[in-house]
């Protein structure tokens, strides 16, 4: 157990910077999981798409540009309130459309 030729030999001091080192890396890693788990959770989070009858396919002339309106539902935990929105619907002919949403109006109560 005493000093063997050839092998290097490690101080009491920096043995135990070593362990304190290695514990307070571990305790790190611990605590910061929960935060990762928190910024990266809608990431992992499966996101159903949400389909909204705008208009009747017959309203929509073919080849013209048709602003329609319609409501979207949105829920804020157990409160769902909705959101008067816009889109333009192309018709490119029978059972093909082209929709360009995002466009937000506000309307007068």
């Amino acid at each position: 157990m005493g000093y063997e030729p050839g092998k290097t030999q490690i101080s009491r001091r920096k043995f135990l910077g070593y362990a304190i080192g290695g514990i307070g890396g571990i305790i790190g890693a611990v605590v910061a999981w929960p935060l990762v788990g928190y910024f990266l959770s809608p990431a992992w989070r499966k996101s159903t798409p949400s389909l909204i009858p705008v208009a009747r396919t017959s309203d929509i002339p073919i080849g013209e540009p048709t602003f329609v309106t319609y409501e979207e539902g949105i829920r804020d935990g157990w409160y769902v309130s909705t959101l008067g929105k816009g889109a333009w619907v192309v018709n490119k002919g029978g059972t093909e459309f082209i929709v360009f949403d995002d466009l937000q109006y506000s309307t007068t109560v």
